[in-house]
């Protein structure tokens, strides 16, 4: 039988079972005859325990210098009377009945430690993880760094105090077209727009319970329009060849566009080049340019001024065959090269990487006596130094340019 259990000569069991299983034994029993009688029987006896339950928590979120307060709580459907213990917890803590209590350091650290409870022959166990909290959760950005028009933007929100990870969101207003704020607080993308914008980021941590912190910020998304540097006004004569290349600058590196409007019948548009043969019956005449980044445009009204084969001004004329250094320079992406031509000539233009390589051709072909103005696009080029090389008849000239993404 268990212990605490025993069988009287009377044929009562009884007692208290010190310890719960399946106990088999054997009884017997003898009259008083003479000879006295027997028999016997072999029996099992099934002692019953439920273990008991811990119902406190397993995780406890706290700050430093704050009193710490752990009270176990156990249930046991047998309605024994529990024993608890605490194993492995941090030396800054002390144990008294059912409650582990104590100061947190400034010093401490997440740390742990082993709950048990037992009714004297079952028990249940719980690790229990102490989680210690710095400072309240805080976002310390105060200002995002401008952004430029079209162009990739990255910065970080910080934030101080809490529990990793943080999880970041947008709770009011909004960032511009191309752009968005990541869960863990990166903001990039490429803005589509310009302008202020504001909105109010959220952070959320990992405590329990889940802290969280909302700020106002604003982001200013800077473009600057475009400036046409070609002339607005140019000189040509009768039934020759006429080109008029656009060209313009744009402080963000962003590509542009080139559209010629109200040009008369002769002319042709492609891109940012102007062209067609003057007829003999030509008189005076105009065209307007606008040049656009996308957003922001810039635009001029050109005067075309047409000179009778008979009245040729030469005053006017360079003396001399001239290659002008680029502007800007260094650039990004793109840059403006003037040339001077004394007389009506070919002309090739041409771009050469540190190698000897040409990278580009800007103009192959007859242009008029006078000032032009070309533009290299070098978006699809690295970073690194350039040459460019105007060759004519009698006249060959390299200058050097630098290109920085």
């Amino acid at each position: 039988l268990p212990e605490g259990v025993n069988l009287s000569e009377s044929g009562i069991l009884s007692g208290i079972p010190g310890s719960s299983g399946q106990f088999q034994f054997t009884a017997q029993i003898q009259d008083s005859d003479n000879p006295p009688q027997k028999d016997s029987l072999s029996l099992n006896f099934n002692v019953i325990n439920n273990s008991p339950q811990i119902t406190s928590g397993d995780t406890i979120s706290i700050m430093k210098r704050s009193n710490f307060l752990y009270t176990a709580s156990a249930i046991d459907e047998d309605g024994h009377d529990l024993t608890f213990q605490f194993f492995n917890y941090p030396s800054w803590l002390s144990f008294a009945n059912k409650k582990l209590y104590g100061v947190v350091p400034l010093t401490a650290s997440d740390s742990s430690f082993t709950l048990i409870a037992t009714d004297g022959d079952l028990s249940d166990s719980l690790k229990v993880f102490i989680l210690i909290r710095t400072n309240p959760l805080i976002i310390s950005s105060q200002d995002l760094k401008d952004g430029v028009y079209n162009n990739e933007y990255h910065d970080t929100l910080n934030v101080s105090g809490g529990i990793e990870p943080y999880t970041w969101s947008i709770v009011n207003g909004t960032l511009p077209e191309g752009m968005n704020l990541s869960e863990s607080g990166i903001v990039s993308g490429i803005p589509r727009s310009s302008g202020q914008f504001q909105f109010a980021a959220q952070v959320q941590d990992s405590d329990i319970p889940q802290q969280a912190d909302s700020l106002l910020l604003s982001l200013n998304v800077i473009n600057h329009s475009p400036e046409i540097l070609s002339h607005d006004s140019v000189s040509t004569k009768q039934n020759e060849e006429f080109v008029y290349i656009a060209s313009a600058l744009d402080a963000d590196g962003n590509e542009l566009t080139f559209q010629f409007l109200d040009y008369p019948s002769w002319l042709s548009a492609a891109d940012s080049i102007l062209s067609g043969t003057i007829p003999l019956t030509a008189n005076d005449t105009s065209f307007s340019l606008i040049v656009s980044d996308g957003e922001l445009k810039d635009s001029i009204h050109v005067i075309i001024k047409i000179i009778e084969q008979t009245s040729v001004n030469k005053s006017n004329l360079p003396i001399q065959f001239q290659l002008s250094d680029n502007y800007p320079n260094p650039f990004n992406p793109t840059t403006s090269i003037k040339i001077e031509l004394p007389q009506k000539t070919k002309i090739n233009l041409l771009v050469y990487d540190i190698n000897g390589k040409i990278v580009d051709q800007l103009y192959q072909g007859q242009l008029n006596a006078g000032a032009h103005v070309l533009t290299w696009d070098a978006k699809d080029c690295p970073s690194g130094i350039y040459f460019i090389r105007l060759k004519s008849i009698g006249f060959n000239k390299v200058i050097k340019c630098t290109l920085l993404k």
